[in-house]
């Protein structure tokens, strides 16, 4: 995270969206599962927070003592999703709502995808150039699998903030192909753990390349 100064691009804040109801893991949160003893949660933002982001904002689900315990200690914003339940674009409007001033963009980021770097994200945010017309930028995988995160120029932040429903910002990224750029990237954009499949094949990968 930078030192607060902003560059030559201005500030550039992300949202973390970590208000998800984790149904798909049965009675477990997977944000609250531990990897190398830190919940996958408080692994994601220390992740951006490494990044040459200026802000972070995290979005948890009303009244959730045990995220908020998660994020202890972390320089990041925590605001509640009132309406989680109507979908991600509730979790979207409620981490523009809550970011503390102007920026030149916003890097939307899932929580649960653990093998995301700052690296990784740092490729993301150099590539916004709205000079260039690169205003909405979005990383792709060595398959061709779009992923996540995806930045955002400052222009959509209304149109993020109107967003209704469960599909995300892909009405925004549909409405203007022209302002999407699209960068090569690695399997850590399009790699999450939802259900606990996808977590015991991450750990035996995992544990293959250790």
């Amino acid at each position: 995270m930078k030192s607060g100064r902003a560059d030559a691009k201005g500030r550039v804040a992300a949202v973390l969206l970590a208000a998800g109801a984790s149904q798909r893991m049965g009675k477990e949160n997977k944000l609250l599962r531990r990897i190398d003893g830190v919940p996958l949660l408080r692994r994601s933002a220390q992740t951006l927070l490494a990044s040459d982001i200026d802000e972070c904002v995290v979005v948890i689900p009303p009244d959730s003592a045990d995220h908020r315990k998660a994020l202890e200690g972390l320089r990041v914003t925590i605001t509640e999703a009132k309406d989680a339940a109507l979908g991600v674009s509730a979790s979207l409007r409620a981490g523009v709502a809550a970011l503390s001033g102007s920026v030149s963009a916003v890097l939307v980021a899932l929580a649960d995808m653990p093998d995301l770097t700052p690296g990784i994200l740092n490729s993301i945010i150099k590539a916004h150039d709205p000079s260039a017309g690169r205003l909405i930028i979005r990383p792709v995988d060595e398959t061709g699998r779009h992923g996540h995160p995806v930045l955002f120029d400052a222009r959509f932040l209304k149109d993020l903030q109107n967003l209704r429903g469960d599909k995300g910002a892909r009405d925004i990224l549909r409405a203007v192909p022209e302002a999407v750029y699209e960068i090569p990237s690695e399997a850590a954009v399009t790699r999450d753990l939802d259900t606990p499949k996808d977590w015991a094949n991450w750990e035996n990968l995992k544990f293959l390349s250790s």
